[in-house]
């Protein structure tokens, strides 16, 4: 049959002669039960068959499970049911010598859940690490920006956020920005909201700004196009 296909009508004969081939009657096991003895002895040759070194997916006891990095410790007593422990509570353990309980939290400073560091970490109980969550919002990453929650302001989000970027700007300056308004990242890093590192643009000029520096040689400053497109501009 290479480089062949079955034609519908022999497809459509070949799943009626499949349905039921062993279910019904035609099953060995048909109106028959498992003894318990079976049922235990299937039970316990199952337990354990896909855990750990036997997983198909066995990465030699490290994975990333949901931007966590998980580490294999079957004999850790808050290990998950395949054996994992997340990293960064491994690490505050060892730092506190002890074992971390079921309410303790811990949080990543730097918003990068990868970054299991000791001096990234600090231990909270889940209040406090809730109430952290709900009034700062981090995402990692020059592509990311830092968000805080300030339900109040005239141009937050729906959720009620505001790009803390913009806050430390309006503080600056003692006003509120305008939609037109944009600030830029002069090291290009967005989580870098210090304000010598933030510089007020309107969207044009924010936009020529890119433009400038996308069509940049890679070892030229971005300082020196800053510098020659404001030249532009005022040109």
């Amino acid at each position: 049959m290479y480089g062949k296909h079955h034609s519908v009508r022999a497809r459509q004969k070949i799943r009626k002669a499949r349905i039921g081939r062993f279910g019904g009657e035609k099953n060995n096991m048909y109106g028959k039960h498992h003894s318990e003895i079976s049922r235990k002895k299937i039970s316990e040759s199952r337990t354990g068959r896909f855990i750990g070194e036997k997983a198909n997916g066995w990465r030699g006891g490290r994975r990333d499970h949901g931007g966590y990095i998980q580490i294999y410790n079957p004999d850790h007593p808050y290990a998950g049911t395949r054996g994992y422990v997340s990293e960064h509570r491994l690490v505050m353990e060892k730092k506190l010598d002890r074992y971390l309980t079921k309410d303790e939290v811990v949080h990543h400073l730097d918003g990068d859940k990868k970054n299991n560091n000791i001096n990234n970490l600090v231990v909270m109980s889940q209040p406090e690490h809730l109430k952290l969550m709900n009034h700062n919002w981090w995402k990692t990453g020059l592509g990311k920006y830092v968000l805080v929650y300030k339900p109040d302001h005239p141009y937050c989000s729906k959720q009620g956020y505001v790009k803390e970027h913009r806050l430390i700007m309006e503080k600056y300056l003692g006003r509120y920005l305008s939609r037109d308004d944009h600030i830029h990242h002069i090291n290009g890093n967005k989580n870098d909201n210090r304000i010598e590192n933030l510089l007020l643009l309107t969207r044009s000029e924010h936009s020529k700004l890119h433009m400038k520096l996308n069509n940049s040689e890679p070892t030229k400053n971005e300082y020196q196009c800053i510098s020659e497109m404001f030249n532009f501009i005022s040109g």
